[in-house]
């Protein structure tokens, strides 16, 4: 058997499935620098209170459980090049509902709809990376996911300075 190497077009494809895992890490990063920038220029109160932010932070996980529960069956149903297209179209919907977003309940509704789709990434993009490697690559490209998922916090915090 003869050893497979990395492919341009291997590399092309992990590095688009890796999006989903970056943005899995950015948006569970994105809102702690800029969280008092974010609070005031919310228009439903003149300053978000500690519990409303925290129900806006942390609903994104409760989308990430739903996300990684749905996502298996559909995984199976749809294949996993078309639910990771999907995914990353819902994705980029919901995004733009919460860039858009001028309340506490529209911003929490945006962010269980981005967890949603951050959950069923955690989902399906280790499993394809593990089905489309080579088998002499499938260690090095399994851990790529949770490096992809830091590289989004990172930019997050970066990119979330004023």
């Amino acid at each position: 058997i003869q050893k497979q190497g990395y492919t341009t077009r291997l590399i092309l494809v992990v590095f688009s499935v890796l999006m989903g895992a970056i943005n899995f890490g950015y948006n569970t990063s994105v809102l702690n620098t800029p969280e008092a920038i974010i609070r005031q220029s919310l228009t439903s109160r003149p300053w978000v209170d500690d519990f409303s932010w925290a129900i806006i932070v942390s609903i994104f996980c409760i989308g990430g459980l739903l996300g990684s529960t749905i996502a298996p069956p559909l995984l199976d149903t749809m294949g996993r090049k078309t639910f990771l297209l999907y995914n990353g179209i819902f994705l980029t919907l919901a995004l733009l509902f919460q860039a858009v977003s001028m309340g506490v309940m529209w911003l929490a509704v945006a962010r269980l709809l981005i967890g949603v789709s951050c959950g069923g990434s955690t989902v399906a993009v280790p499993l394809y990376l593990g089905e489309i490697a080579p088998v002499n690559l499938r260690g090095s490209l399994g851990t790529l996911n949770q490096f992809a998922m830091v590289v989004g916090i990172l930019l997050a915090q970066i990119l979330g300075r004023p």
